[in-house]
């Protein structure tokens, strides 16, 4: 077995202690964030993201469904970006990632 240890690996080991630190930081803000989520009680949420920012919106669906019944879509940043169009969000939850913070969607 080769004891070099890849990037990807690297970053998987430290996932545990990046996960603790972001709740330790900012658990203010996402009890805040539950009771606001618990008082307007959403109908249903929208995740959109690009790239591996899409495939955290697909963890965010199997959890939001999963543990919390909320039917989950995902939406294409692009239909606002590029077609300049604006999707009905009434009632829902909007989840936007973006690994970077920089992207135009």
């Amino acid at each position: 077995m080769n004891a070099t240890r890849t990037q990807m690996e690297t970053e998987a080991r430290e996932a545990p202690a990046v996960a603790a630190r972001l709740v330790e930081r900012a658990g203010p803000m996402l009890r805040e964030l539950g009771t606001q989520l618990r008082t307007r009680a959403p109908r249903y949420a929208i995740a959109a993201g690009r790239g591996s920012s899409d495939a955290a919106a697909l963890l965010a669906k199997y959890l939001f469904e999963a543990r919390l019944g909320l039917p989950t879509v995902s939406a294409a940043p692009s239909i606002r970006s590029i077609y300049g169009k604006q999707l009905k969000v009434d009632h829902a939850l909007v989840l936007a990632i973006s690994q970077s913070g920089r992207s135009p969607d």
